[in-house]
């Protein structure tokens, strides 16, 4: 059947939501706990990966996303692990230039429709339908799976939460061949329709003993675990995350080769983009990376180790990718992006002293006494790019991006003024005025308002 007249009404649900008062995200909620319960003790995997869930390593997914429109009801739900579900997450806001999404619409309500349809279809007719939509897909692919075929399928999972109080085994229509596994519990035998009461399990047999046998391994085999398990006190499973665990059965896991600067560079500007991604995200996609790759871990703080640098993804980006990048905060949260302009901008090169005009100042005085050259050159170097004239009151903010570009510690103007001896009673003005007269210009305007410009950046 044609997916547009498959999925018509999850189309129109949409369309009514773009089009209404409302198109604030509407509250979601979790499956139920009996519903949990029973993914548990049939140790379900996820739909998607294969996942088998455990811990807090699965999320419940709307399939016809919230804020595309979708109800907040249990024919729209179904358990995923949390790489799945973010990755479906990172896939809409990639496609769909957003949030919030209703400034999309209706320009791009072509795309929102064929993202619908791939949310849906790739749950109903299982992960490969999904290629009938191929841009959608392979970014989803790419971020999941760093392009690769799955390390495994699904075997035990349950599809819409709306089945789930009704089945007694795991119902998901694409699972592939039952995995050799033993169930937490023994599995009861067929009995006749009718069962004798000296038979009938108590309130302990039935849910609480299941339960516990679940928190505490029994019956089970528990092995070492030898992975990071991300501040977790206590695995619940052999698997610490579920990144981990969609590769269990897959080749031993490798430790990667170190990496450097340069490899952290070029990779970090293929993930990112024009349009801010929050930062939780991007160290999602780097989680999917690693486990593309089969990682020994899975984590950010590995894959900045690789590259010789210490716990921060922040930090490691805004030192190593400097003016390349333009990162925000809104609501408490982190978003990076790349600049405008070219998506790739080059670290300005510091300035040759090969010219006295270019470091000539004013006779030193008590005020202003004489300072190293190299003052001079960081602050010329930072101001490079500038074309135009800019406030005196943003050259502390352009100073700082300069530093942290070439792995200097971030500073206002003034304060690196004073790391050369310079003292801090001297205004921004006065600084510009003795240190560099015949190469940074400046007019004022009104009593407060200072312009700056530069002049000459190197030898003619």
């Amino acid at each position: 059947m044609d997916p547009l007249q498959r999925y018509s009404s999850s189309l129109k649900r949409a369309k009514s939501f773009f089009e209404g008062k409302n198109t604030k995200t509407p509250k979601g909620t979790p499956i139920t706990q009996s519903q949990l319960l029973k993914l548990y003790q049939n140790r379900a995997d996820c739909p998607i990966c294969g996942t088998e869930f455990s811990g807090t390593n699965h999320n419940t997914e709307h399939i016809h996303p919230r804020a595309l429109g979708g109800a907040n009801v249990a024919s729209n739900k179904i358990q995923m692990c949390k790489l799945c579900n973010n990755c479906r997450n990172m896939t809409m806001q990639h496609g769909l230039i957003g949030p919030p999404y209703s400034k999309s619409y209706p320009q791009m309500w072509e795309q929102i429709q064929r993202f619908i349809m791939w949310a849906e279809i790739t749950v109903d007719d299982g992960l490969q339908a999904g290629e009938m939509f191929p841009e959608i897909h392979q970014f989803f692919m790419d971020e999941r799976f760093a392009g690769q075929s799955p390390p495994k399928h699904p075997t035990r999972a349950f599809g819409r939460a709306s089945t789930l109080d009704a089945a007694t085994v795991p119902n998901y229509a694409h699972n592939g061949s039952p995995r050799a596994t033993t169930p937490l519990t023994p599995t009861a035998p067929s009995a006749p329709a009718t069962t004798p009461a000296s038979e009938k399990k108590g309130f302990w047999q039935r849910v609480a003993t299941p339960v516990l046998d679940f928190l505490t391994g029994y019956g089970r085999e528990q092995p070492v675990p030898d992975r990071q398990t991300r501040g977790r006190k206590k695995p619940l499973r052999s698997t610490p995350n579920g990144s981990e665990a969609a590769l269990e059965d897959g080749p031993p896991k490798v430790e990667l080769e170190p990496r450097s600067t340069d490899d952290f560079v070029e990779f970090m500007l293929s993930i990112l983009t024009p349009e801010p991604q929050e930062l939780s995200l991007v160290g999602r996609s780097i989680e999917s990376h690693l486990a593309g790759l089969n990682a020994k871990f899975t984590t950010t703080t590995y894959f900045l180790s690789l590259h010789g640098y210490p716990r921060g993804l922040k930090k490691a980006i805004q030192t190593h990718l400097g003016h390349r990048v333009v990162i925000t905060e809104n609501a408490g949260k982190q978003y990076v992006a790349l600049a405008s302009g070219d998506l790739v901008v080059e670290t300005p090169p510091l300035i040759t002293p090969t010219s006295s005009l270019i470091y000539e100042t004013k006779p030193p005085t008590k005020k202003c006494p004489a300072v190293d050259s190299m003052f001079q050159q960081h602050v010329l170097a930072a101001l490079s790019g500038i074309e135009n004239e800019i406030k005196l009151s943003t050259i502390s903010s352009v100073l700082e991006e300069y530093l942290e570009s070439i792995g200097e510690p971030g500073k206002s103007f003034k304060q690196f003024a004073k790391s050369y001896g310079i003292p801090t009673t001297r205004t921004a003005v006065e600084i510009i005025d003795h240190y560099f007269p015949n190469t940074i210009g400046y007019r004022r305007e009104g009593k407060t308002v200072v312009h700056i410009w530069l002049k000459v950046t190197e030898e003619e």
